[in-house]
């Protein structure tokens, strides 16, 4: 009987990360090959599942498996495929694991609350005791057992790729667990609703039910759809916290697996893993591709977002001190006077978390000021930044208090702070559109990144409007109103309008200036900055580009003042339409004075302008103008 080739990390203790050998590539090839085939098969059938039923009952993956096993029962692989099979079955699939961190953002898991995430910890680890209890019962083998149970527990075939290699299960083992789980996840996807409505379930309970029950996140939607956007929110919630628990479940794995008792491999059956008793290293207590797991979790949560103490503040006032367990009021047009704490909006209504900018309108006035005087701070391009904001969708409570939806509605804002504006004080009022109060990304936020809101960025709540203009998102919330008209508070009226070039603050009419709310393509060069002295040499150029729900589709950099141009790398991809891209461009300087340019284009292929003479008004606001920086390379 030919020996199976394994394929394991752990196999050298001096190694967490797993090394191929470039001569044993051409072996490689046959099996990969094989396996990219019934890959692409899958996904050609998922595609044609959707174009008929109009989504993906069964999604790839499982498709994959029924096309493998179909493969394997007509035609048996000579010893050839075997070691691209093994490898694939191994490497690739823990590349996958890696990947999937990915999708798992630790703000907002940590931003869900601790007894949340205690009580689904909980509940996962008694679903994988449990599950393995009863499949033992049931005369399963202890990997096969391991496999089903985390598998059902945590994230369905994802756990069962990431779980195998670490116990040592060979193919049989995967491929029934993953079998298993995805007719358990068919039949709890369609009997789970039916369950839910015969029990009189809300939205909230019945997320959380699904969340907790079905194994993948296209499954928990479809399962949580029937009963609500309220129950589909939820359920993707729970389902993400489970998703977190796969580290720590293969970390505990990764040490029980020396224990288990050594399986024989049948001929051409080739093992995922192979656990050993020797030395007690790193490779063993931590697989590598969980250390890349968990390195994604860190790397998707920090890359691009901008730390409370380091976002810019704009107040308009003195910075109020309310009470954790201040109530905010709630009124207008349809609506019953009411109250509500933050207690209760976190009771009441699923938690959701939004990757956005917030930009003062006033960003970049320096660069106008040097066309013409102008009111307002002489904010340089610092006055923006990206952050994971957490809370309710403003939406779910104006649905709860009966707000009527009508477009020719607005909704105002009143926060606690007082405001002067050219002599006349009153409380901080600002209103948005009731179709854009109703937009999923709006929200009335007590946390960001993860942390409590500081006082200085509202707290204990806020509300964010990603697009607009960050004196629409109004901190220190004590009061929400519908009404038929817009906000009449001072900040609304009287400022924070875009006026031509030829109206002064004396001659401008209020009634007839543009209410700055969405927010225009904007770029900026944040390193080298303007004045800095550089080293003759390569110098890296890094900035910021946003476009909102339009996207950024390009940015350029220019090293001689705009009369050439060159495209920059783009340092992350944005977690949403509301994000800034960072980008960067590794360049050449010689020796003087260099003068730099970047400018942006978005998806419907609208540029900056090229000077801000063009954009210049009284109040300084919406320069997004192409931006220069002049250096000393020295």
């Amino acid at each position: 009987m030919p020996r199976p080739t394994r394929w394991n990390s752990f196999a050298y203790p001096d190694r967490i990360f797993p090394t191929v050998q470039t001569s044993r590539l051409p072996a490689l090839l046959p099996g990969v090959g094989l396996c990219l085939a019934v890959t692409g098969s899958a996904y050609a059938l998922e595609v044609g599942e959707r174009a008929l039923a109009g989504k993906a009952w069964l999604e790839a993956l499982v498709l994959a498996i029924l096309i493998g096993t179909a493969v394997r029962s007509l035609w048996t692989p000579d010893e050839r495929w075997h070691e691209g099979i093994a490898f694939s079955a191994k490497y690739l699939l823990e590349v996958a694991v890696v990947l999937l961190g990915a999708s798992v953002s630790a703000a907002t898991i940590l931003a869900a609350g601790l007894p949340l995430l205690a009580g689904i910890a909980g509940v996962v680890v008694s679903a994988i005791l449990l599950s393995f209890g009863i499949g033992r019962l049931l005369g399963l083998p202890t990997r096969m057992a391991l496999l089903v149970a985390c598998g059902n527990s945590i994230c369905g075939n994802s756990a069962i790729a990431a779980v195998a290699p670490v116990i040592g299960a060979d193919s049989d083992d995967v491929a029934a667990s993953i079998a298993f789980t995805a007719v358990l996840g068919v039949v709890v996807v369609l009997g789970l609703p039916l369950l839910g409505i015969a029990l009189g379930m809300g939205g909230l309970a019945f997320g959380a039910l699904a969340g907790l029950t079905v194994y993948a996140v296209p499954q928990v939607i479809a399962a949580a759809s029937p009963l609500g956007a309220t129950a589909v929110q939820m359920g993707t919630l729970v389902k993400l916290v489970r998703v977190l628990m796969l580290g720590p479940v293969c970390l505990v794995l990764s040490l029980v697996a020396p224990r288990l008792a050594p399986q024989s491999v049948p001929e051409g059956e080739f093992v995922a893993g192979a656990p050993t008793a020797k030395r007690m290293d790193l490779a063993h207590l931590v697989p590598w591709f969980i250390i890349g797991f968990l390195a994604l979790v860190a790397c998707r949560s920090l890359r691009f977002l901008t730390p409370q103490n380091l976002f810019y503040v704009r107040s308009h006032g003195p910075v109020p001190d309310l009470p954790a367990d201040h109530r905010i009021e709630v009124g207008g047009i349809s609506v019953g006077e009411c109250s509500i704490s933050i207690a209760e909006l976190k009771a009441r209504f699923p938690v959701r978390t939004v990757t956005a900018v917030l930009q003062c309108a006033g960003n970049r006035r320096t660069d106008l000021q040097q066309v013409g005087k102008t009111s307002g701070d002489p904010w340089d391009i610092g006055a923006i930044g990206n952050a994971e904001w957490t809370g309710v969708r403003l939406a779910d409570l104006l649905d709860a208090v009966g707000a009527s939806d009508a477009s020719n509605l607005f909704v105002c804002f009143t926060g606690a702070d007082e405001v002067d504006v050219e002599g006349e004080v009153a409380p901080f009022g600002v209103s948005i559109a009731m179709t854009k109060a109703r937009a999923p990304d709006v929200l009335l936020a007590w946390a960001m990144n993860g942390e409590p809101l500081a006082p200085e960025h509202g707290a204990p709540l806020r509300l964010v409007v990603p697009g607009y203009a960050g004196v629409r998102s109004a901190k220190w919330l004590t009061r929400i109103e519908v009404k038929d008209t817009p906000s009449e508070a001072p900040i609304q009226a009287h400022d924070y309008k875009l006026f031509p070039a030829d109206v002064t603050s004396e001659t401008a009419d209020w009634t007839q200036g543009l209410t700055i709310n969405a927010m225009p393509l904007n770029a900026a060069i944040c390193s080298p900055g303007s004045g800095e002295s550089l080293p003759a040499g390569k110098v890296r150029i890094e900035g910021y580009a946003v476009a909102y729900e339009r996207g950024v589709s390009r940015v350029e950099v220019s090293l001689n003042g705009g009369r050439d141009w060159r495209q920059v790398d783009f340092s992350d991809d944005p977690d949403g339409q509301w994000s800034w891209q960072r980008w960067s461009l590794d360049a050449e300087l010689p020796k003087g004075r260099q003068h730099l340019v970047v400018r942006a284009f978005d998806d419907a292929g609208q540029g900056q302008p090229e000077l801000p003479d063009t954009m210049w008004n009284f109040a300084g606001y919406l320069c997004t103008a192409w931006h220069h920086v002049h250096v000393l390379v020295e």
